[in-house]
């Protein structure tokens, strides 16, 4: 029987618990600078170069991954358990005249999500998530298609990766990623990078998890992240109410 994602689960309301907090601020999560494998089945992670997963590679679909689905963390919680093949494949691919920014959306787990915008002369490392059928179908089910995210496209002469890679890459003229509906948060006129991303000839400001998720509790009226989430977070209706301020420019 396929994976079936239950969003219904995330939303736990309540007080805010350690827990909860560390998993809203750790977005987008580690990731290492290497490929790698990971089993989220037992949670061996292997740093490897690309040369070591050519073998992996045949029958999976790469698709970018621009944010938490590039942290073994967080492919674990997702993949455990839910697939006969437990292996996750990731190699290192660099992106260029596109920068990673904040989302204008709050995820159900309390944190502030990213998309990927064109930005002439910067250049962003990131994942190359290598796929099966089955963790693709998933994966999809995950990021709310149609709803909270679309699947857009990067050109491959945008794409600089190792030769070994790029050998599996002939025939793709785009790879995809998942591009957040609601579009870029803006903060004084402008995007706001994720400082946690790798990135050269960055020209717009950086900020971390902590300083967006405190910028957007203190321009909604809360006292504390703490505060926000436990009401933002707490059910569909306050998450949804929450989420097309954010769309409208209410907030910032």
């Amino acid at each position: 029987m396929p994976a079936v994602w239950d969003h219904s689960s995330i939303y736990s309301g309540g007080d805010i618990t350690a827990e909860r907090l560390t998993k809203a601020l750790g977005y987008p999560f580690w990731s290492p600078e290497s490929s790698f494998v990971l089993n989220t089945s037992t949670g061996s992670l292997q740093q490897v170069p690309d040369e070591d997963v050519a073998d992996l590679l045949p029958g999976r679909t790469p698709a970018l991954a621009i944010g938490s689905n590039a942290a073994p963390e967080h492919l674990r919680w997702k993949f455990a358990d839910r697939f006969g093949d437990p292996l996750v494949v990731a190699t290192t691919v660099r992106i260029t005249d596109f920068e990673v920014v904040y989302a204008a959306h709050l995820s159900r787990y309390g944190s502030v999500p990213a998309t990927m915008v064109s930005a002439a002369g910067t250049t962003v490392q990131l994942k190359l998530l290598w796929s099966t059928p089955e963790q693709t179908a998933l994966m999809h089910q995950s990021e709310s298609l149609g709803a909270d995210y679309a699947i857009a496209q990067v050109d491959r002469a945008n794409i600089v990766t190792s030769e070994t890679v790029a050998a599996f890459l002939n025939g793709h003229e785009h790879l995809e990623f998942y591009e957040a509906l609601a579009g870029p948060l803006q903060v004084g006129g402008s995007p706001v990078a994720l400082s946690a991303i790798r990135a050269q000839g960055r020209g717009w400001r950086a900020k971390g998890q902590r300083e967006m998720l405190t910028l957007l509790a203190e321009a909604a009226g809360y006292h504390s992240i703490e505060q926000m989430l436990g009401v933002t977070t707490a059910a569909a209706g306050p998450w949804e109410e929450f989420n097309r301020r954010m769309r409208e420019d209410e907030l910032l």
